[in-house]
């Protein structure tokens, strides 16, 4: 609230302003499995940084790779057989996600060729071929002489 006090006969305020708590954010392991996930791609395909690393959320994200690194890959797999297991799951579920995305293609291509022929037929439906082309009308070909 807003204080008024006298000083040397001139009016003086004064206005103290309460600093707010700072708020600590709190952020779903989910959130921030998105940002390490994002930043273990990022360090694997684009060596360029996209996000601003300075935020809340990846502080976060940051703090909770220290304290729970991933786990090695010979941990997860301590044999060969099970490591080779693993690869042929994710080779069949790469082949599988492209077969989709072809077939979604496939069909998106499909269905603007049909979306193009529909406009095609729209714009052409209206003209009189006569008119166009006298020549190649409705009985502008004559059948040929009959041999007798």
């Amino acid at each position: 609230m807003p204080s008024i006090s006298k000083s040397n006969g001139k009016l003086k305020s004064t206005i103290q302003v309460e600093e707010e708590p700072v708020q600590q954010h709190q952020f779903s392991n989910q959130e921030l499995a998105e940002c390490l996930f994002i930043e273990d791609l990022n360090k694997a395909l684009l060596p360029i940084d996209y996000f601003n690393k300075s935020t809340p959320k990846w502080q976060a994200a940051k703090e909770l790779r220290a304290k729970l690194p991933p786990p090695r890959l010979i941990e997860r797999y301590p044999s060969r057989e099970l490591f080779l297991e693993y690869q042929e799951i994710q080779k069949k579920l790469l082949e599988d996600r492209q077969a989709t995305n072809t077939a979604i293609w496939v069909l998106e291509k499909k269905v603007h060729e049909y979306k193009l022929m529909e406009q095609v037929n729209r714009n052409t439906q209206n003209l009189d071929l006569e008119d166009l082309y006298p020549l190649f009308g409705p009985g502008s070909v004559q059948d040929p002489p009959k041999q007798g």
